[in-house]
């Protein structure tokens, strides 16, 4: 991201690693640069601890999606954070 310093990002992870985490600290970081950030769902206990993230970060603009075509379906539906 600093090589691209005029550059904006949307991040694509899943809860299965430590994807959430990772992107929200790039987040605090470059907040003005993460237009999004879409966690794929995975097995329920993870897919809690990722909501539970979303919840302890609402300035975040982060989703928690089933499946990758969600992503063009949450773009047409939401405005953006």
């Amino acid at each position: 991201m600093q090589f691209y310093e005029k550059e904006k990002f949307i991040l694509l992870g899943d809860a299965t690693e430590g994807d959430t985490d990772i992107y929200l600290t790039a987040f605090e970081q470059f907040p003005d640069r993460i237009e999004h950030i879409y966690i794929r769902q995975a097995k329920e206990k993870l897919n809690k601890r990722v909501l539970q993230k979303i919840k302890n970060h609402p300035e975040a603009p982060i989703h928690l999606i089933e499946h990758s075509s969600d992503i063009l379906k949450y773009r047409k539906n939401k405005p953006s954070h």
